[in-house]
């Protein structure tokens, strides 16, 4: 059904637990996904199970020993509560390639990613990073924005914070 819902253009945002993807049964299913077109990501241990639907409802998985409950939330503060915690830890999780190349630690970050992240660091301005690397402020621009969604940063301030968790500066 995701597969469909993926091809009419339905777009798919997950975050998966660590621990999940040690299956290589459940990695390779993942990896199908986001072939497919899911952006998914992946952060170490996650509160809960959870499943949003826009801004109308979400479904929170319960668990309870080898069982389970669900609670349905509709629009109201708690889900946009919900909405703000996978926001969170969207940003803070590291994407999901669909293939294992893709997904190399050494492919980023590249030499020219690590130079453009210290003169950010030091807080040059684009115009002057442009100069420094000889190129136009638009390839400066489109740069950082690339650094971002790869990161899940909002900000330049949240880029350095995650480049530096990664241990990129």
């Amino acid at each position: 059904m995701q597969y469909d819902a993926l091809r009419r253009g339905l777009r798919y945002r997950c975050v998966y637990e660590g621990e999940l993807l040690h299956d290589e049964a459940m990695l390779a299913a993942v990896r199908d996904a986001v072939a497919a077109g899911e952006q998914a990501r992946v952060f170490p241990e996650l509160p809960l199970k959870m499943m949003l639907t826009d801004a109308d409802s979400g479904l929170v998985v319960l668990p309870r020993g080898d069982d389970a409950d669900a609670m349905l939330v509709h629009r109201s503060r708690l889900l946009d509560g919900l909405s703000e915690l996978f926001e969170v830890f969207w940003r803070l999780g590291a994407p999901i390639h669909a293939t294992a190349d893709a997904a190399q630690p050494d492919a980023e970050p590249t030499a020219a990613t690590q130079r453009l992240l210290a003169l950010l660091t030091a807080g040059l301005t684009d115009e002057a990073i442009a100069r420094d690397l000889g190129v136009s402020n638009r390839t400066v621009h489109r740069r950082v924005s690339r650094l971002q969604e790869l990161l899940g940063a909002r900000s330049r301030f949240q880029l350095g914070v995650q480049a530096s968790r990664r241990g990129w500066l």
